[in-house]
């Protein structure tokens, strides 16, 4: 599995809403909340810090679902939780 960044809006926008489960995760740069209206799986949330420090996981994030991060978080990456 790898991480693709999402960097422009239309990625940040849709992210992983909508699709099928997939191989890859999307990080999320200068994000402190995600949500999961749409999505189809899910989840699994890592929090880092402004170092790329792992501060937080959030397993098994379930659609329709609102996440808000600890404080100190700077990215956030999304990846599908495994079935």
């Amino acid at each position: 599995m790898y991480v693709k960044d999402a960097n422009s809006f239309v990625e940040r926008l849709f992210g992983l809403m909508g699709k099928a489960p997939t191989d890859y995760g999307l990080n999320f740069p200068k994000c402190t909340s995600i949500h999961t209206f749409f999505m189809r799986f899910s989840l699994d949330v890592y929090c880092m810090d402004k170092h790329k420090k792992l501060i937080s996981v959030k397993h098994d994030l379930k659609p329709w679902r609102i996440f808000i991060a600890p404080k100190g978080t700077r990215s956030i990456i999304e990846l599908p939780h495994p079935q």
